[in-house]
């Protein structure tokens, strides 16, 4: 329904949320593209969140430009700025949806990889069940899962869409 309508009425906190939602429905390409779209559209030069669009025409909450008979404003864009703190943190939360997701059968590991992230790695993601995470991709495929328990006791991790591994110790490397 979100989608149908557009974002024309939303403002920068709501493109992060749209990201995690695309990821917890399986599309990171979508859920990726949202993030560049909120920063384009969204951060002020030097990357600051912004409430409004800084750029007219993009939403219709941009300062009102498009509710303003003088369109000169647009090049004044600074002076109107509006901080927006819950969009940055929504984007970080973006980010490690793409990572990494707490659900009720588990906590999965890079459920679906954006088709353009091809090399990367990360560690030290906490999640539910008192675990820190880590993942290294090559070619866009993971080679390697590593979690660490720091309390003990069982948690499900799981990886590749469908594989999944109950931790009963206290470290455990996943190679492929």
């Amino acid at each position: 329904h979100w989608t149908t309508r557009g974002p024309g009425q939303w403002t920068g906190w709501c493109i992060p949320w749209a990201s995690i939602l695309c990821s917890r429905l399986g599309l990171s390409d979508a859920a990726v593209l949202w993030l560049h779209f909120w920063k384009r559209n969204f951060t002020n030069v030097g990357h600051g969140t912004l409430h409004d669009a800084g750029i007219a025409g993009v939403t219709a909450w941009n300062a009102g430009i498009l509710f303003e008979r003088n369109f000169q404003y647009a090049n004044h864009q600074a002076e109107r700025e509006i901080m927006q703190m819950d969009a940055g943190m929504g984007a970080v939360s973006a980010v490690l949806e793409l990572l990494v997701q707490c659900r009720r059968d588990g906590v999965y590991v890079l459920p679906n990889i954006p088709r353009h992230w091809r090399d990367f790695s990360f560690a030290n993601i906490g999640a539910e069940g008192a675990v820190r995470l880590g993942a290294r991709v090559v070619g866009g495929r993971v080679v390697e899962i590593q979690v660490t328990a720091l309390h003990g006791g069982p948690v499900r991790i799981v990886h590749g869409g469908r594989k999944s591994t109950r931790l009963n110790s206290s470290h455990l490397v996943i190679s492929y």
